[in-house]
């Protein structure tokens, strides 16, 4: 099954869900607000899966929607301008794609609605009451990592290279706790008689300086955690893997995609495609405090199997009927 199929398939929750009383204002042109922390932070392809939800609930771009899309410079002191540049301007709803978007988004309003794409214990981080009840300004879905989730990442990478016997982890500390992530990857790898090391990276521009002490350390795999700034350097980590020829597995599947050799995570569309319903139902007039916020029912197991070979590794059949898509 590829992975627009799969998708065709993840029709509950709130797409489900009746809509709010309330009927949309007859000749209101809505204005949704979208910052990124990065150029390109809203990618491609899931935002024209966006936009063609849209169109289909009846919102037309140039006619009765404008989507303002806005790019930051990688700072988190720009994204609060930019929110707050979208409020000045008039918009209706705020979408913020990560867990640095929410808090810059939230700063600037308290009235706006906010949908989040991908949130991160929203309730512990104080943006929610509960995920039921959010209360407030702010709803979507969020990516709580599950103890369990990062641990498949660690049993599908030693699947795929039996000879693994020290695993590097690589991970961004700034969005959240990030022994969230790591002890549990470590947990696994421990269970299957695997040595662990940390490497923790806050900017781009020491990812080469890791992958040179992740490799010198002995590492003969790696383990790339979720997290913006490396969702925004994924082709350089899927070219640094390559280099060093690392085993590399991944939070993220956008990465795979660019020719890394397998993720375990979320699918971007279906956050998207879930974040259309969000927007309908508040213009429709519910509040975004009393639409329950959703977590991710369905992870997503993607391979490369032209990277496997240029690694020499040859994928177990198990592995492969496992996986929701193979790339080859």
């Amino acid at each position: 099954m590829n992975r627009r199929e799969f998708l065709g398939t993840m029709a509950g929750g709130l797409l489900a869900a009746p809509l709010a009383a309330g009927a949309q204002q007859a000749g209101k042109v809505w204005r949704i607000g979208m910052a990124g922390l990065y150029p390109g932070q809203y990618p491609p392809e899931p935002l024209e899966v966006f936009r063609e939800l849209l169109r289909k609930k009846g919102y037309v771009e140039g006619r009765n929607l404008v989507l303002d899309i806005r790019d930051g410079d990688g700072t988190r002191e720009r994204l609060i301008v930019l929110y707050q540049g979208l409020v000045n301007d008039g918009a209706d709803i705020l979408i913020a794609h990560s867990q640095l978007n929410i808090f810059a988004a939230k700063r600037v309003t308290s009235s706006v609605p906010i949908v989040m794409i991908y949130g991160y214990d929203p309730v512990g981080t104080g943006v929610a009451q509960s995920l039921s009840r959010p209360g407030g300004n702010v709803t979507g879905m969020t990516y709580d990592p599950a103890p369990e989730h990062v641990a498949k990442l660690v049993e599908f990478l030693k699947q795929a290279a039996p000879s693994l016997r020290r695993l590097a982890i690589l991970g961004d500390p700034r969005l959240f706790d990030i022994e969230v992530w790591f002890r549990p990857a470590e947990d696994a790898a421990a269970r299957l008689h695997v040595a662990t090391t940390r490497s923790v990276v806050t900017r781009a521009e020491d990812l080469d300086g890791a992958f040179r002490s992740i490799t010198y350390g002995g590492a003969n795999g790696l383990i790339v955690l979720a997290g913006n700034m490396f969702y925004m350097q994924r082709k350089k980590l899927v070219a640094l893997s390559s280099r060093y020829r690392l085993p590399t597995a991944y939070g993220l599947i956008a990465t795979v995609e660019e020719g890394g050799l397998m993720a375990y995570g979320p699918d971007t569309e279906t956050h998207y495609r879930q974040a259309v319903t969000y927007i309908d139902r508040i213009i429709r007039g519910s509040k975004p405090g009393d639409l329950p916020i959703e977590q991710p029912t369905k992870l997503l197991l993607v391979i490369n199997l032209k990277t496997a070979k240029a690694l020499g590794l040859t994928i177990p059949p198990a592995l492969l009927q496992r996986a929701d898509q193979v790339i080859e």
